[in-house]
């Protein structure tokens, strides 16, 4: 089966998370993705995330229309394309804070941009862990 990569957008309806509930939603998506052999990253800032999900292309559909039914959320899907390879390997969600380390303004980001700054926000965390 082909893997893939879908990167979305959500805002968040009602009261931002606090740090405990993302932690808690972070340790929960970790723990289900590897468990499916799914990889990731995830940027959040000011009740906005923005996320990349690689795997296989039937794990990647079941796990955003889970993400879609989570009523704290709206989502958009900026991009589903086929891979070769992950991009996230090292990590089955790793979160980035979206206004540390680049700034980005999610109501302007394109699909390509999206996929541009995830790269550069793994590229980042991984000089961080080096």
């Amino acid at each position: 089966m082909a893997n893939v990569c879908l990167i979305y957008t959500s805002v968040v309806c009602g009261p931002e998370p606090t740090y405990g509930e993302l932690a808690a939603l972070l340790r929960h998506a970790s723990d289900n993705n590897a468990r499916l052999g799914a990889t990731g990253i995830l940027c959040y800032a000011r009740g906005k995330f923005l996320q990349a999900l690689e795997g296989e292309s039937s794990v990647v559909n079941r796990l955003y229309r889970k993400i879609m039914q989570d009523p704290r959320h709206h989502c958009e899907i900026l991009s589903f394309t086929e891979i070769n390879a992950h991009r996230f390997a090292e990590w089955s969600m790793r979160h980035v804070a979206l206004d540390l380390p680049l700034g980005v303004d999610l109501d302007q980001l394109t699909a390509r941009d999206a996929e541009q700054y995830l790269l550069e926000c793994a590229a980042h965390e991984r000089r961080r862990a080096a």
